[in-house]
């Protein structure tokens, strides 16, 4: 089962997420969409990975492979230092404020339990519910609704262009020229987000100073 859970997101990419989300469930020309998965895991990165590839990571049968990034070069799988509420156990992102499951008040470092790593994507896939044309629940470009119509690509084009309105980067067009669907630009529900444009390398970096997190413009916050 791939992890779909929005609060596997990092905060930052959450707020695009949820943004990009609610915009194409209001609008009536790309709804319904359903959110297929935020965090990978190195494990599953790996898998992924592997498809078409031999033991010594060399593609072996390029139809089947489905990623170009191994394990921890994916905006899917990355990890940030977070803290866990010492009453509730939840996972409170910030130092300031009471804790938003029980309220528990003053919570300062000091109170804190012992840090730890926990799930924080910068990547998520969005993918539409099939109109009319399959059992409900069915998903384009999935299972029985394998094979894209020109209405799904519509559909998809205004799905990216929702996305990278809000400062996505979209699976259907990497080279960021605007033309949609391009060679290899294949990967319909992938959305992605740099914060302040930093690279995958400069976002690691952030994330493993612990106490630390990042700002909209890419910088450090403490």
């Amino acid at each position: 089962m791939r992890d779909r859970d929005p609060a596997h997101l990092h905060p930052l990419a959450r707020r695009i997420w949820s943004a990009h989300a609610n915009a194409a469930s209001m609008d009536h020309t790309v709804a319904p969409v359903v959110t297929i998965e935020t965090h990978r895991v190195d494990e599953t990165q790996r898998v992924d990975w592997m498809k078409g590839r031999n033991n010594a990571g060399e593609i072996i049968d390029k139809a089947l492979v489905v990623t170009y990034k191994p394990p921890g070069d994916s905006w899917h799988n990355l990890y940030s230092w977070g803290r866990r509420c010492p009453s509730c156990k939840s996972l409170v992102e910030s130092v300031s404020y009471a804790c938003p499951e029980c309220a528990a008040p003053a919570i300062t470092v000091e109170r804190f339990a012992a840090w730890e790593l926990v799930p924080a994507s910068f990547a998520w896939h969005l993918a539409l519910g099939c109109v009319g044309c399959h059992p409900p629940g069915s998903l384009v470009g999935f299972g029985a609704h394998q094979k894209l119509r020109p209405v799904d690509l519509d559909r998809f084009g205004r799905l990216v262009r929702l996305g990278e309105g809000l400062g996505a980067r979209s699976g259907a067009n990497w080279d960021g020229d605007s033309i949609l669907f391009e060679r290899g630009e294949t990967d319909l529900t992938h959305f992605e987000y740099h914060p302040g444009d930093m690279s995958l390398p400069a976002v690691k970096a952030v994330l493993a100073v612990r106490g630390r997190d990042i700002t909209i413009d890419g910088g450090l916050r403490a």
